[in-house]
């Protein structure tokens, strides 16, 4: 079984980022997270 990729979307506007992260998502094998600040990431 192959292991999920990991993708931090690192970006300030919220609907971009919310749209970044689910064109990403569409694919099952990448795992997501979205964060505002890269301090937060």
């Amino acid at each position: 079984m192959k292991r999920p990729l990991k993708i931090f979307v690192v970006e300030d506007d919220l609907f971009y980022g919310e749209l970044l992260k689910r064109h990403l998502a569409l694919n099952p094998d990448n795992e997501v997270y979205l964060f505002k600040t890269g301090k937060e990431c």
